[in-house]
């Protein structure tokens, strides 16, 4: 099953992963990821040994047969989001050696960009002494399955991008309350540098770039109007600045 996701994404959705050899690291070990489609966990377990759960809501599991079959199997590790315990169970799982996985947000974000951390995140940290690896799946908030508002493609280009191995600072001269409370927000800046580094390195590299790279993906867009309600999509604003190179160009080589 394993190897048909891997090659389904990868067929699909051209999909790769960058410095996996962190996923092998011994636990206690959390690996948090940004959550903006619902099929994130097949790019992830598609590349994760089985050493690794995903934690999933057993509440939401009862929906339907498909829930259940997806969030309740031996690679996941399933609480009850509304229980005092569940984050009770998952510091027991990481003392022991574990390694989770744990949606950064703990639930798929509705505007594709990074949100609130989940609270319990900062007491596993604190609790298990466990490390970190951030990740940044690139491209899966414009998948048909993902419910922000941007425009969506069929099969969108979906990468996954794991940071180094990361020791959270231990605060200790702070009381258990604060130190869980800024462990949350050290974790969702590394999320936040990790996307930006991410971006940097295979993103368009200046202005321009981005905004070919932008009209390609929203050609119908409108980028540019006038006082008088005249409009400028962005294939109309590309096919001007061609004809006027062109022009230039063609008046400098006759200069």
């Amino acid at each position: 099953m394993k190897f048909f996701i891997f090659l389904l994404v990868r067929v699909l959705y051209r999909f790769r992963a960058y410095n996996t050899n962190v996923l092998k690291t011994p636990g206690p070990l959390l690996l948090i990821p940004n959550h903006t489609s619902w099929i994130d966990w097949a790019f992830l377990g598609s590349i994760l040994d089985d050493d690794w759960r995903f934690v999933t809501s057993s509440t939401t599991a009862q929906i339907s047969w498909m829930h259940r079959l997806v969030m309740l199997n031996r690679r996941t590790f399933p609480v009850d989001p509304a229980s005092p315990y569940a984050v009770k169970r998952m510091a027991e799982f990481l003392e022991k050696g574990g390694k989770l996985v744990l949606f950064s947000e703990g639930r798929i974000s509705l505007t594709g960009t990074l949100g609130k951390i989940f609270d319990g995140t900062g007491f596993l940290l604190s609790k298990t002494k466990a490390r970190a690896i951030c990740c940044y799946l690139r491209g899966a908030y414009r998948l048909p399955l993902s419910p922000n508002a941007d425009q969506k493609k069929w099969f969108p280009h979906v990468s996954a991008h794991f940071s180094d191995v990361l020791t959270p600072p231990p605060f200790e001269s702070l009381n258990a309350e604060d130190r869980r409370t800024l462990l949350s927000e050290w974790l969702r800046d590394r999320l936040l540098a990790q996307q930006f580094e991410t971006e940097q390195l295979f993103g368009p590299k200046n202005v321009l770039a981005a905004i070919v790279n932008t009209a390609q993906e929203y050609p119908k867009r409108i980028i540019l109007e006038d006082a008088t309600g005249q409009t400028l999509t962005y294939r109309e604003l590309l096919t001007g600045a061609r004809l006027f190179g062109h022009t230039w160009k063609s008046a400098a080589a006759f200069g």
